[in-house]
């Protein structure tokens, strides 16, 4: 990952959008948590961080990590899409589509995504343990960087506990599957707060 490149230079919009991430980690915790929770039978959740960052905060974030400067420059939404229409039908052309250069992600970085996880909280004992500048300098960290390379790990990581959680069903654990403290830890290591 680098924020080095050209789309880096540039806010769209205002960059006083909020948007809402969530570590991996946080989501197997949430995962787990709903496995093991009567509550949560027929009930929906959102598994995310406690709050919301604005585009500008994020930015800042990356700046720090990637020891780079913040944008500077603010691009209107309406120019942003239009700049964006030749270049997302070239990529189309080409078959080399680029979520970073399309109208949608334009749509979508000028709009707010802030969730509550209060029913999570509630339901499930869930509590985020990464807030965005951790996470973020866990996961794109450049090359040499504290965190460099966690990603794939952490991936990997999600992948081993749906894969364990889905052989215990699948060995007769008949109905609800019942993950301890001591085995989400086994499957996920020790939780850092």
């Amino acid at each position: 990952t680098s924020f080095k490149g050209f789309a880096s230079k540039f806010i769209i919009g205002s960059g006083k959008n909020y948007i809402q991430f969530v570590h991996v980690k946080d989501v197997v915790q949430g995962f787990l948590k709903t496995l093991d929770s009567q509550a949560s039978i027929g009930r929906t959740y959102i598994i995310s961080q406690a709050r919301p960052y604005t585009y500008e905060e994020v930015y800042g974030i990356l700046a720090k990590i990637f020891r780079q400067k913040e944008p500077r420059w603010r691009v209107p939404r309406g120019l942003a899409k239009l700049m964006m229409l030749p270049i997302e039908g070239f990529s189309l052309l080409i078959g080399r589509e680029n979520f970073l250069y399309r109208r949608e992600t334009v749509n979508s970085v000028t709009s707010d995504r802030a969730f509550r996880i209060d029913r999570a909280r509630k339901d499930l004992g869930y509590e985020p343990a990464y807030d965005l500048p951790e996470g973020m300098a866990e996961t794109v960290a450049p090359s040499g960087a504290p965190g460099h390379g966690t990603s794939g790990g952490t991936r990997r990581d999600f992948l081993k506990a749906c894969r364990k959680l889905a052989r215990r069903v699948a060995e007769g654990a008949a109905g609800r599957c019942t993950i301890s403290p001591k085995m989400a830890e086994r499957l996920l290591g020790v939780p850092r707060i």
